[in-house]
């Protein structure tokens, strides 16, 4: 038993030491089809729908983003990112779960300490709960949204964004109608 437990905690600390060299060591990152890892944000929000049944969630993430500028002269004042993002949704009406993960691309750019930016992307979700409308729990997503960044210095930003989410199953199966989502979005992101 004090064997097993030693052991379970070398390989926590070994694991945990590594996870933070990787991510402490910007030389390290992690790349995205040969670009750079340049953006890290945690969000939170709201998402609700009245259409085409009542639907509330209350939306956890991350979202990383890979610069797609080249130039670094561009990257003062602009910003071109595709974003990776996994995310774990409670919904509230219905009571249930959504876990997915966006594949998002973003177009910023800055004026002084502001920076409004647009989304727009796809991605896939399962939920745990079957709406009248769709006929399976794994579904696609495509979405756009707009929001606006306040840099509190050169690599943290406060974020605000509304985002429109449409899933539905790509007519796998029948019904297919979709679900349409309006979402708000509060976050904080950390840029390289």
């Amino acid at each position: 038993m004090k064997r097993k437990l030693l052991l379970s905690m070398l390989v926590l600390a070994v694991s945990g030491a590594e996870a933070s060299s990787v991510l402490a060591s910007k030389s390290s990152l992690q790349k995205f089809w040969g670009h750079k890892l340049s953006e890290i944000e945690v969000y939170s929000g709201y998402g609700f729908s009245t259409h085409p049944e009542n639907y509330s969630s209350i939306l956890l993430g991350t979202e990383l983003g890979f610069s797609l500028l080249k130039n670094p002269k561009e990257k003062k004042n602009k910003i071109w990112e595709v974003e990776i993002g996994p995310f774990i949704n409670g919904t509230t009406t219905p009571s249930g779960a959504e876990i997915g993960c966006d594949l998002l691309w973003k177009y910023g750019l800055k004026i002084g300490r502001w920076m409004p930016y647009a989304k727009v992307g796809t991605g896939g979700i399962f939920t745990s709960h079957r709406f009248r409308e769709e006929s399976t729990r794994i579904d696609f997503l495509v979405q756009g949204g707009v929001g606006i960044s306040y840099f509190l210095n050169k690599k943290n930003s406060l974020n605000i964004e509304y985002r429109r989410r449409h899933f539905s199953n790509a007519s796998l199966e029948m019904p297919n109608n979709g679900v349409n989502v309006s979402e708000i979005i509060v976050g904080i992101s950390h840029y390289f």
